[in-house]
């Protein structure tokens, strides 16, 4: 028994010294002499023998650094599945998935490798990372927490010092950040460039642009950096300090040709009034870029701004044809759309929709223009394409109208109420509500929607709705007012009765009257009311119908 342990005992020493040889030759990028290595362990060691799950960490290892991250995950699962409380290895699986956003599954393993640890700081730190992903479930609260862990174990480690400075910021509490950027920058025998750029956040935080523009002018003192020159340009803009904010500006676009910075400084100088040299230097600009789509973008912007639209479609066109960034398209449809060439805009849109297909703008767009041109059924697969994008109230009116236009009734109904209660003025859902109210709920209600458009209404409704007040002015026996209303509507027109009704006579036992009332060529909405035939020829005799 105690020869056995000897032996076990030396095989583990030769495995732990071959384990620390393969993360060595990994680390120095001595990927070749690891892989061999690794080999080698595994022709000595069967399926069945008691060191495989390393032999599969270390693959796992040597692809992880080798930036094959899925066959990463694929070995340090083999691993687990012989070893499952190994914590190194939950903890470079739970950082792979963390990489490829698989959050869920990152935040499972680093729980695990708590609950087999409770000492080790670096599951509580990663923890903090996953809370604080915009993705997954941004809880600055959570991240706080487990950041507050990490550090209770490793005080000085200046990652998790950082993660605690950018979690503090998240929730706006700079004055609680600064102790630990100071305790960072004082860890540090050279502060970065981002080390800088994050402690001037805090100063700037706390209102401390003086002490924060010092601390930029003391670094630049030192090495020149285009980002250190953003943030002075961006921390004078802020002061309104227009001839500092161009300083820094034409710096930035001078040494680093950064299109940003060329951006910013032509907005900074039209907005300041010198619009001409704006002009000038965004034409300079355009020169010695061979035509950035940016500047094209800008220089149509402007003409935007003056009214111009003509010559900014011939500006957004230059940038389109440059590329094929979605935001290039998306202004050049919006122009479009404000210089009333809807057509062109509809199908600018509708190529975004194949790339973007729960834009929202897009869709609201695209299914009014369809709506518009009467084709009600992809109107209504637009709407509900936003509805399943989890735009809801966006897009409700023109689900509500396309339903009603192409004869849904049901669907009309079970969405007219969310239509109402969100926009009760819009005169197409009172319309509309009348309407169903008239043909399948309460008819008083109806009669009381129709009088509130009476006054304010458009010429697209306008007709319509003294008809149907007419009709439910019949439909409950107030001959008097049925008349009156009739009367108004011939005397403005007297085609609009023939135009919008036609009586079929239904010789049944209950003498039904259909009546159809049609708002357009390809619309129709149903009464069924019950009047005498005397009636119907009094009425047929005084309007003249046939």
């Amino acid at each position: 028994m105690f020869t056995n342990y000897v032996i076990a005992q030396k095989s583990n020493h030769i495995i732990k010294e071959s384990k620390l040889k393969v993360e060595s030759f990994i680390r120095n990028d001595k990927k070749d002499s690891a892989l061999a290595l690794i080999k080698d362990m595994g022709t000595q060691c069967k399926e069945t023998c008691d060191y495989i799950h390393v032999i599969n960490y270390l693959y796992g290892y040597y692809y992880d650094y080798s930036g094959d991250i899925l066959k990463a995950e694929k070995y340090y699962s083999k691993s687990l599945a012989t070893k499952a409380n190994d914590t190194e290895v939950l903890d470079r699986r739970g950082l792979v998935y963390y990489s490829l956003q698989r959050y869920t599954q990152s935040e499972t393993d680093f729980r695990k490798s708590i609950a087999y640890n409770k000492e080790s700081s670096f599951p509580y730190y990663m923890l903090s990372l996953v809370y604080t992903v915009e993705p997954y479930h941004k809880n600055s609260d959570s991240a706080n927490f487990y950041i507050d862990k990490a550090l209770k174990l490793d005080s000085l480690n200046i990652d998790y010092l950082n993660q605690k400075v950018i979690v503090l910021l998240s929730q706006q509490k700079c004055f609680e950040a600064s102790p630990y950027e100071s305790k960072i920058l004082g860890l540090l025998n050279k502060p970065t460039e981002t080390d800088i750029l994050q402690a001037v956040d805090i100063l700037t935080c706390m209102q401390s642009e003086k002490a924060a523009i010092n601390m930029l002018l003391n670094f630049n003192s030192r090495e020149d950096s285009e980002k250190i020159w953003a943030k002075l340009a961006k921390i004078y803009s802020s002061q309104k300090d227009w001839k500092s904010t161009i300083y820094w500006l034409e710096k930035i676009a001078d040494k680093y040709s950064s299109i940003d910075a060329m951006v910013d400084l032509v907005r900074v100088k039209y907005q300041i009034g010198e619009m001409d040299e704006a002009k000038t230097n965004l034409d300079q600009f355009i020169n010695v870029t061979n035509g950035h789509p940016g500047l094209y973008e800008l220089k149509s912007d402007i003409y935007r701004a003056e009214s111009d639209l003509k010559t900014a479609l011939i500006y957004i066109n230059k940038a389109v044809e440059k590329s094929d960034h979605l935001n290039f398209l998306n202004k050049k449809a919006r122009l479009e759309a404000e210089s009333l060439d809807y057509k062109s805009a509809f199908m600018d849109y509708s190529k975004i929709l194949k790339v973007d297909s729960c834009n929202i703008e897009v869709l609201v767009f695209c299914s009014k223009y369809d709506l518009m041109n009467a084709n009600f059924k992809n109107a209504i697969r637009l709407a509900e394409k936003a509805q399943q994008c989890g735009y809801k109230l966006e897009i409700i009116d023109v689900l509500v109208q396309s339903y009603f236009y192409n004869g849904q009734y049901d669907q009309v109904i079970s969405n007219i109420d969310k239509w109402w209660a969100n926009d009760k003025a819009n005169e197409s859902c009172i319309f509309i509500k009348a309407v169903m109210e008239a043909c399948y709920g309460d008819k008083d209600k109806a009669i009381v929607l129709c009088k509130m458009l009476q006054n304010n209404i458009s010429a697209k409704n306008a007709e319509a709705n003294k008809i149907l007040l007419s009709l439910l002015y019949l439909i409950s026996g107030d001959m008097k007012s049925f008349y009156s209303q009739m009367d108004q509507i011939t005397s403005l027109d007297k085609q609009v009765f023939e135009k919008f009704v036609l009586f079929e006579k239904k010789k049944n036992k209950d003498d039904l009257e259909k009546i159809r009332i049609s708002k357009r060529d390809n619309f129709e909405f149903l009464l069924t009311i019950v009047i005498s035939e005397e009636q119907l020829n009094e009425i047929k005799r005084r309007y003249n119908i046939d």
